[in-house]
Formats: structure tokens, C-alpha cells, sequence
């Protein structure tokens, strides 16, 4: 049993380093593996910042405006191979339907208002704190319309950023609202082929090894979204109670996401697989 592709070997160890036993026929052996980890047994991180960005998240944007690179800051120095994403999302200006363009009453349908947008990467994958910090800085408060937001479709989007395939995968969703359930999809248009379900988006993430983070900032009601996100995809659920910790809460769900090892794989040496269990 050896510890590789671990990192550095000086913080990993695996105890009993070997196991010699001698079996005669229809004989097993059983022993454990001890396995010790560094505190932060990650290599690398990828994390995408999913931020609601209609009118009633003004504080907290504020918030992650004011601390953006204090955050990168803090996550690097848990992770050095940090990278960040922020990606904003509010709603569709319009929507259409598969069989008509207008409701019945004959008004065009709206889920947000003119100049709103379902998603926008704002930056893609980087290290580099002043370009996140750059890009949350760009954010425009939009207005949203409706009470549910494109939720889904943002996610949606935000799976299919360009990630690394070995680093920790995680989504911080940051938001106060629901998702449009079906939401429109990429085509704007209910009663299509690329409508999004919530079972649909989750199939996707963990697919994509995707692990959510959903922080659920003024919360007066009770979002089951938000748990639910968290629960399917092996993620957390934090409910905001104070704009002014949002920064301070994004850091510490962070920081014990990448305490955990998630999965370890032991495999046996090329010749010794049909002698192990």
C-alpha cells in the first residue's frame, strides 16, 4: 500500500505502509489502513460565485464588493491552486411560449423587466484577486420583476464553465429568492425541449462532481431550495441573517468544505486486483 498522487508526501501518510500475510487456499486476511491527511487535504479548488444580483441583495452585494479580495485572499491561502469564477443572475426581460408569444389577455410575458438578464459571467476561471475583485465591481443591480429568479438557468450555466478535471468543483450559490420551476432555458421559450427542472440542474452538477454551497441571505421565509441544493449535491446550507457577515460566512463555509476529504480510492497493485477486496 503506497500513498501516491497525494501531494506532498511529507503530510500524507498511510500506515501499514506494506501488509505481507501468507494464505493458504480459500484463506483471507483482513487489516485496516490508516490513512493521515494534511488539514486541508485538497490540491486544488475551482469556485464559481453564483450572486443574485436583483435590488433586494443590494446589501450583501455591497458586502462581497467591499471584501472580494479579501476573500480570494483567504481561500488561497487555505488552497495556493485557487481559482474563482462570479457569475450574476437576475431574470429573462421576456419570455415566450412553445405555442404563442402573449398570455391570454393578449400582454407579452414577463419574468423580469427590459434589461434584465437570466445569467452573465462577469469572469471566468482566474487566480488573480484583482480580476475578481474587477468583476464584482461591474455588477449592476437589476430588477428582477417577478418574485422568482432564473436560478436554474444560472446554475445550469455555471456547470458548464470550464473546470479543471482534478480540482475540488464548488458552486457558492448566493441569493434570497426561488427558481422559476420550469425555468425557459437558453431558447427564453416555456414548453420546449431545453426547459429546466430542478432534477434536471442537479443531475447536471453532480454529473459534473459539483458540490453547492447555498447561502440564503434574508431569510424571512422558509426556501427548501436552498437545503435541497446543498443535500443533493453533498454541499452546505446557510441561512444569512446580517448583510454585513456575508463575506465572513462565504469564507467559513468554505474553508470547512475543503477540511473534508471526500473520497479516497485505494487500488491494488497491476497483478494483486483479484486477491483484493
Amino acid at each position: 500500500v503506497e500513498a501516491q498522487d497525494l501531494g506532498s508526501t511529507d503530510l500524507w501518510r498511510v500506515a501499514p505502509s506494506v501488509i505481507s500475510t501468507k494464505l493458504g487456499l480459500g484463506e483471507c486476511h483482513d487489516d485496516a489502513i490508516v490513512l493521515t491527511a494534511p488539514a486541508v487535504p485538497v490540491p486544488s479548488l475551482d469556485l464559481a460565485l453564483v450572486m443574485d444580483v436583483t435590488g433586494s441583495m443590494e446589501d450583501e452585494i455591497e458586502q462581497v464588493r467591499a471584501e472580494a479580495t479579501a476573500l480570494v485572499e483567504r481561500v488561497q491561502l487555505l488552497v495556493p491552486d485557487t481559482r474563482f469564477a462570479v457569475v450574476s443572475l437576475a431574470d429573462y426581460a421576456e419570455v415566450q411560449f412553445a405555442d404563442r408569444l402573449r398570455d391570454i389577455v393578449g400582454n407579452a410575458v414577463q419574468f423580469g423587466r427590459p434589461g434584465d438578464s437570466p445569467w452573465q459571467l462577469e469572469q471566468p476561471f482566474t487566480a488573480d484577486a484583482a480580476l475578481v475583485q474587477s468583476a464584482v465591481n461591474r455588477i449592476v443591480l437589476l430588477h428582477g420583476g417577478d418574485n422568482p429568479e432564473a436560478y436554474l438557468r444560472a446554475l445550469d450555466e455555471a456547470a458548464r464553465l470550464e473546470w479543471r478535471p482534478d480540482a475540488r468543483r464548488i458552486i457558492l450559490l448566493f441569493g434570497d429568492s426561488e427558481p422559476h420551476t420550469p425555468d425557459p432555458g437558453r431558447d427564453a421559450t416555456v414548453d420546449t425541449a431545453d426547459d429546466l427542472e430542478t432534477q434536471t440542474v442537479l443531475q447536471r452538477l453532480n454529473d459534473q462532481g459539483i458540490r453547492v454551497i447555498a447561502v440564503q441571505a434574508q431569510t424571512t421565509t422558509d426556501i427548501d431550495f436552498y437545503r435541497n441544493l446543498a443535500d443533493s449535491t453533498g454541499g452546505q446550507w446557510y441561512a444569512l441573517v446580517d448583510a454585513a457577515d456575508s463575506v465572513t460566512a462565504i469564507g467559513n463555509l468554505v474553508e470547512q468544505d475543503v477540511a473534508l476529504l471526500r473520497q479516497l480510492t485505494l487500488r491494488p497493485a497491476i497483478g494483486y486486483s483479484r486477491w483484493v477486496t
